[in-house]
């Protein structure tokens, strides 16, 4: 313990490690070990209210991934709040950079959010048999990007979502 505290007069740490960085580490210390328990509860919690909705595997796993995402970002902007850089700023970046990519794949948004309606609004499921955009066949699988449809003469036809949500769907086999 002498020998600690003769390291500390020494080099004079005290004066290096000022309360203000102290500050920072301890609440980056917190920060780190309060990311794993908070993630885990906030999803446990979100996954049992998921588990008493009827939805779509495909759909929850989509939620429970745009949560999990929301809490990282919280605590990386937390950090970043904590080392002093300005948020706003790196806010603002990522918004730019989020309307840049936007528009570059606005087809596959396009697709994701007629996924998500498709998964949500339920016009049809898995095994029944639709005729939409020209075609008709029997749903084979929902993604969040593309419905597979299995035609009667044994073609497999795979329809993008945002076509199926804006266009008109004939359900042959809904009741």
């Amino acid at each position: 313990m002498n020998y600690l505290i003769k390291l500390w007069n020494d080099f004079k740490i005290g004066e290096i490690v000022t309360p203000f960085i102290m500050e920072k580490g301890i609440l980056l210390l917190v920060l780190y070990l309060s990311y794993k328990p908070l993630k885990l509860l906030t999803t446990k919690f979100f996954q049992k209210i998921l588990e008493l909705k009827k939805m779509e595997p495909l759909l929850k796993e989509f939620i429970m991934t745009l949560i999990e995402s929301i809490i990282l970002i919280f605590y990386v902007l937390n950090i970043v709040h904590i080392l002093g850089i300005e948020t706003t700023t790196l806010i603002t970046m990522i918004g730019s950079i989020g309307i840049g990519v936007g528009l570059a794949l606005k087809g596959s948004l396009s697709d994701l959010a007629g996924g998500i309606q498709i998964l949500v609004s339920k016009y049809f499921v898995k095994g029944n048999f639709i005729n939409v955009v020209g075609v008709e066949g029997t749903v084979q699988r929902i993604t969040l990007l593309y419905t597979v449809l299995h035609t009667p003469d044994n073609k497999v036809i795979i329809v993008p979502n945002g076509k199926l949500s804006s266009g008109i769907i004939t359900n042959i086999t809904a009741k």
